[in-house]
């Protein structure tokens, strides 16, 4: 048995402009596919920071570099952990080194990791102090910046270090 009384024209048209006034006054925004898609991804990239961060925290307990061979083993999407390392190594959350182009890439703690960088190569701590030096340096007169007409060339010297020259 069916207890419901018919509507009458009346009361289905006063419900109807009762949803549409909960609707204006409750806008949602109108998302494209686009917008879905996108949100999707910023979410899925950071769910991966989020857990490639958790496997490296957990490393950096027990180790003082991780080896980026080491993370590939049980990888499932190698392209997406490297691409992770990278949003890791530019946030200061850790540090990558590699000897040569195509060799194995070593993993240290960053500076704003919350471990200890005792044990990252010199390289690490001398690129550190020059740029919290170039950092804390007064612009002065004398100091020149380059404008966009200025080339820039490097040229390696027997040392390896590189050696800037301004034409």
């Amino acid at each position: 048995m069916n207890s419901r009384k018919p509507k009458n024209a009346s009361q289905e048209k006063n419900e109807k402009k009762a949803r549409q006034i909960s609707e204006e006054s409750n806008p949602r925004p109108k998302l494209t596919t686009g917008d879905v898609l996108g949100i999707a991804h910023d979410e899925a990239i950071s769910s991966r920071l989020s857990l490639m961060w958790e496997r490296l925290a957990e490393l950096f307990t027990k180790q003082s570099v991780v080896v980026f061979s080491s993370i590939l083993k049980g990888s499932e999407d190698r392209i997406m952990d490297y691409l992770s390392l990278l949003f890791l190594a530019s946030s200061k959350k850790i540090w990558l080194f590699q000897n040569e182009l195509f060799e194995e890439l070593y993993i240290y703690p960053g500076e704003e990791s919350g471990f200890s960088t005792e044990a990252n190569p010199p390289l690490f701590h001398e690129m550190l102090i020059k740029s919290k030096t170039e950092i804390s340096k007064p612009e002065t007169e004398d100091s020149s910046e380059l404008n966009s007409t200025e080339e820039i060339s490097l040229h390696e010297n027997t040392d390896k270090e590189p050696e800037l020259t301004v034409h």
